[in-house]
């Protein structure tokens, strides 16, 4: 038997300069991604996404239950057994991973679904000033 892990699909972007959560977004014909921003009726209002500020939902959340998407800067706390890590999180491999700031990308060493999450902590995003 096997049991195959759910999680819920949804997304997060900048609208001018807003951070907008969805759970899809649509890419125009001219090649702009979209979102959904106001519903009035059967009429819908869109909007295009800031460039380059599309990212998924991990399916994890940090040690405080924030959700952990792409793009998020997280801070692995230190233990007896591992040290203090801060890292991106991308998608890479099929799988949520981390970039390291300073050693380079190690996708062996630095997965961050290898980690029990409650060691993890998100400290901020690549899209806001921390």
């Amino acid at each position: 038997h096997y049991k195959l892990m759910s999680r819920e699909i949804k997304f997060r972007a900048k609208v001018d300069g807003k951070i907008v959560y969805s759970t899809g977004f649509m890419k125009h014909i001219d090649g702009t991604i979209i979102v959904i921003t106001k519903h009035h009726g059967d009429n819908l209002e869109t909007s295009p996404i800031d460039e380059g500020t599309l990212e998924q939902f991990t399916g994890l959340k940090d040690r405080n239950g924030v959700d952990i998407y792409e793009g998020d800067i997280i801070k692995r706390i230190e233990t007896e057994s591992v040290g203090e890590y801060c890292g991106v999180v991308i998608y890479s491999e099929k799988e949520f991973t981390t970039n390291d700031w300073e050693e380079g990308f190690d996708l062996d060493k630095e997965c961050i679904l290898g980690y029990v999450t409650e060691v993890i902590e998100v400290v901020g995003n690549i899209h806001e000033k921390n």
